[in-house]
């Protein structure tokens, strides 16, 4: 793929040469003084470097407005019927102002330009449209200007107004190509996130679309070397195994290019992305299903406990206080992970509020830098903030996005979700404790002189009956199956203890490191300015 040419001005000196000198060095005085002196036919002035570049082509692409909007109304006054061809002029490789426009995101240059004329549809001899040139630039302004002025129109199709967005150059590469080639990543998530689909099926069509030689934006990612690129594809639906014209799928191409980050990514991506930490590598969509197995790991866990294994331990141990003392403790702490699981439910972690495509619009009246922005909210990026894929929306103090909760653990809920964690950690202790004891007595069942009698009258489930009867049949002659469910017990609550402690371990060494981080800030007496984008109530100082 081809880059934008810088513009270069070696040439014979003339005075044409002179007006370019001054356009090329930004000297706006010289060049409205240039202007003053007579009336010079500046819609034919060419550069004599082999581009044959206008003078426009060159102020655009160095972005300065003043000398922009001085040519343009130089022209205007001067050569009216010679406008529209000096603002549509094209140069050697079919390039023209509002291409270079649309890469170099000046809002206002490219208002500019469409005022007077330009037409946004013209395409360079590479079949390139001006988006193709907002992705090299990495310029999510462009795009956003230009997806709110087709929005405008109402009363067209989506695949109508927004038919640019689809086009392929020459190679058959879209937009996606581009952006991933050029590794503009703030360009990619806007665009990827634009409502100008009209299914989810057709959104995974082309974030998987193939160019002439059959690579996918994924494999380009290999191209460029971008594992973050990489990433975030993956995350937006990207298929891993698409071949490419040679045969090659995204792993087997990055390990032809010897990428072993991207090759590491996509592996990972192919695994389980449940106990996952980290961010998913693959496009994971928000559900209860992680809630609702919570709940009958518990089930299943309570009712082994409570119909065997207790039972088995205060029959061994029923005059041992230590036992009792850990068993009250144990249902202490049942009945607090049952409270906090709920409270962590139902509390917002702390859901920074986003902003309307109206209130966009202004951002981009003011000419915020939408790099700094999140792609989705639109609100100010800090350094503490992120947008979570999985729920959909930013959060302050993000930490990470929990599966077992179905939300992230943010600003709101982050102190709640460590004395969960803590809670929870002795609770499944005290369980696994209990599961032992169970599973190395449990061979009471097997005594001749084993008190059947006795221990149904002490169980709680069955000391209101009449009769022992009931309980004697569950129980006599079960070794087998009470030794099962106590393997089972062990194991699911090892399931859950493992990751458990290892999270916990893992927020108080941050917590820890980021106290010490602070402690020295303060010491050193060290300030982090705010930034001078702030808008209402945005914080962008830094929350260690």
């Amino acid at each position: 793929m081809e880059n934008i040419d810088n513009i270069n001005t070696s040439f014979k000196y003339t005075e044409e040469d002179e007006l370019f000198d001054y356009i090329v060095s930004l000297d706006e005085k010289n060049v409205n003084n240039f202007l003053s002196r007579k009336k010079y036919e500046i819609y034919d002035f060419r550069s004599k470097d082999g581009k044959n570049s206008t003078v426009l082509h060159i102020s655009v692409y160095k972005k300065n407005f003043n000398i922009v909007k001085s040519l343009i109304e130089y022209c205007k006054l001067n050569f009216e019927d010679k406008l529209n061809k000096f603002v549509n002029e094209e140069n050697a490789k079919g390039i023209s102002p509002i291409h270079y426009a649309s890469f170099g995101g000046n809002l206002d240059i490219i208002k500019l330009l469409i005022e007077n004329g330009a037409d946004i549809t013209k395409k360079t001899q590479k079949k390139l449209n001006i988006f193709h040139y907002c992705a090299q630039g990495n310029m999510p302004n462009s795009l956003m200007y230009f997806y709110l002025k087709f929005r405008e129109n109402k009363n067209e199709k989506k695949k109508d107004k927004y038919k640019l967005f689809f086009e392929k150059d020459g190679a058959g590469s879209n937009i996606l190509h581009w952006a991933v080639y050029s590794i503009a990543e703030d360009f990619l998530l806007y665009f990827i996130n634009l409502d100008i689909f009209d299914s989810e099926i057709e959104k995974l069509n082309f974030i998987n679309m193939q160019d002439a030689n059959g690579f996918t934006p994924l494999h380009l990612s290999i191209i460029s070397k971008s594992s973050r690129i990489a990433l975030k594809l993956l995350q937006s639906g990207a298929d891993t195994s698409l071949k490419d014209s040679n045969g090659r799928t995204p792993l087997e191409f990055a390990i032809n290019k010897g990428e072993d980050n991207i090759k590491d990514i996509l592996e990972e991506s192919k695994k389980c992305q449940l106990f996952r930490m980290r961010v998913p590598l693959r496009q994971i969509k928000r559900n209860y299903k992680n809630v609702i197995s919570i709940f009958i790991f518990q089930f299943i866990s309570l009712a082994i406990l409570f119909f065997s294994t207790i039972p088995i331990v205060f029959y061994k141990y029923e005059h041992n206080q230590y036992i009792n003392i850990l068993f009250y403790i144990f249902l202490f702490f049942l009945a607090i992970f049952f409270l906090l699981y709920f409270l962590l439910l139902i509390i917002d972690p702390g859901i920074k509020k986003r902003r309307s495509l109206e209130e966009l619009q202004n951002l981009l009246k003011n000419k915020v830098d939408l790099t700094k922005y999140c792609y989705k909210c639109f609100i100010l990026k800090t350094r503490t903030s992120k947008h979570c894929i999985i729920c959909d929306c930013c959060y302050d103090n993000f930490d990470h996005h929990c599966y077992w909760i179905n939300k992230c653990v943010a600003k709101n809920n982050f102190i709640l979700f460590i004395i969960f964690l803590f809670a929870t950690s002795l609770y499944l202790m005290i369980s696994f404790v209990l599961a032992i004891l169970g599973l190395i007595n449990i061979k009471i069942f097997t005594w001749d002189n084993f008190d059947y009698e006795y221990f149904c009258k002490n169980h709680f489930l069955f000391k209101f009956f009449e009769s022992n009867e009931p309980c004697t049949i569950l129980y006599k002659s079960n070794f087998v199956l009470h030794l099962i469910l106590n393997i089972i017990l062990t194991l699911i609550i090892l399931i859950f203890l493992i990751p458990e402690c290892f999270l916990l371990f893992l927020h108080i060494n941050v917590i820890f490191t980021n106290y010490k981080i602070e402690k020295m800030n303060k010491k050193s007496n060290i300030r982090i300015s705010t930034s001078p984008l702030l808008n209402e109530n945005e914080e962008s100082s830094f929350n260690l």
